[in-house]
């Protein structure tokens, strides 16, 4: 009795087959390669993007690059520190720089002081002993400006800022108060008849020192 082999060995492939196989493999890889490369472009697209929008922020919220790189005026390279700068409908931060050259007198009124909440003009006589006190003359009354009070403020109101030098600056005029709370104010210059327009948020009230007139 004859014993059947077991069949074992693989079954040949064609020459047609194999080479169905090997394209197969040839079209995975090059899926593979160009799947690779999409992710690797999207990744730098993404970069770049990001990249883009850093750009954008720092420019948009820091517009003073831009000016560092523009021909400097005679009054100053920042439009913030010089209110002859000011363009119509525009408004200059109102600190102890842009107010230097404002007005300081209405009419023959001027002061450089408050003295029991009043505007004051003190002046010592020439040659005076310091043990004598200067002669005072007294203004219309007046209350600091602050964060509780600026509702108070209404259009046409007079204000004097004190920016620590020897003469208060004003009036200065109330026009209106916009959103933020940002509080405009108009003046005049110190020489020409030029209205410069300031504004002052209600958060700088603690720093910059602003008293308005409450009773003549």
């Amino acid at each position: 009795m004859t014993l059947i082999r077991p069949f074992t060995h693989k079954r040949k492939q064609s020459r047609h087959t194999r080479r169905r196989r090997k394209q197969k493999k040839r079209r995975r890889r090059r899926r593979a390669v160009a799947a690779r490369s999409r992710n690797i472009k999207k990744k730098r697209a993404s970069r770049r993007r990001r990249r883009r929008r850093k750009i954008n922020f720092s420019w948009n919220t820091r517009g003073l690059r831009a000016a560092k790189h523009k021909t400097p005026t005679s009054f100053s390279v920042f439009p913030d520190k010089s209110p002859q700068l000011q363009k119509k409908g525009e408004f200059t931060k109102l600190n102890k720089y842009t107010t230097k050259n404002v007005a300081v007198q209405e009419g023959v009124k001027i002061y450089n002081a408050i003295i029991n909440e009043r505007l004051a003009y003190q002046r010592p006589a020439r040659g005076q002993l310091h043990q004598q006190f200067p002669k005072i003359i007294y203004g219309p009354k007046v209350a600091r400006l602050t964060k509780n009070n600026y509702k108070k403020l209404k259009k046409g109101m007079k204000l004097y800022y004190d920016r620590g030098s020897v003469i208060l600056r004003g009036p200065f005029i109330f026009e209106k108060a916009n959103r933020g709370p940002v509080l405009i104010f108009s003046i005049k210059d110190a020489a020409y008849n030029t209205i410069y327009h300031f504004s002052l948020q209600i958060s700088q009230l603690e720093k910059e020192k602003m008293y308005f007139i409450i009773k003549k």
